[in-house]
């Protein structure tokens, strides 16, 4: 789902839960996470207050989109139960990490909030960017079966 252009918004159900969410109070990361755990049918208040300090950079504009930090997070907790991390994850990471790159870089000025921010003021850019890394979220966590 990559807009024309950064100005283009995707108007479709996963927009509006986005900016429900926002509507709500939760930041970028936040939002992330919630929606994975629902498409993982779980259920962490707890997880879903700490991806705040993702948010905004992790409090930095140098900082990585808490939008993507928070799908890796995301994703490491789909693979599986155990605290130790998936066989499977550092692979899994950098496709994520590489697919975020070239949307960030190809159409919102890069991965960094400030970038994000400094290409898009009025943060369209910001929800254009999170409806389209929860789209290929969730097909990775079905593609994984949320534990492979």
């Amino acid at each position: 789902m990559t807009p024309e252009s950064p100005g283009d918004i995707q108007l479709n159900d996963l927009f509006f839960e986005i900016m429900t969410l926002k509507q709500a109070g939760y930041c970028c990361s936040q939002i992330v996470m919630k929606l994975a755990l629902r498409e993982l049918d779980r259920d962490n208040p707890e997880l879903v207050r700490a991806m705040a300090g993702l948010c905004y950079g992790a409090g930095s504009p140098e900082g990585t989109c808490g939008v993507l930090t928070a799908a890796t997070c995301a994703l490491a907790l789909s693979l599986g139960d155990s605290e130790i991390p998936a066989a499977t994850l550092p692979s899994r990471l950098s496709e994520l990490a590489d697919w975020f790159k070239e949307q960030g870089e190809g159409t919102y000025g890069g991965t960094r909030c400030g970038e994000i921010l400094d290409a898009s003021p009025n943060q369209r850019a910001c929800g254009q960017l999170l409806a389209a890394t929860v789209t290929h979220l969730r097909t990775r966590l079905a593609t994984t079966g949320g534990d492979a």
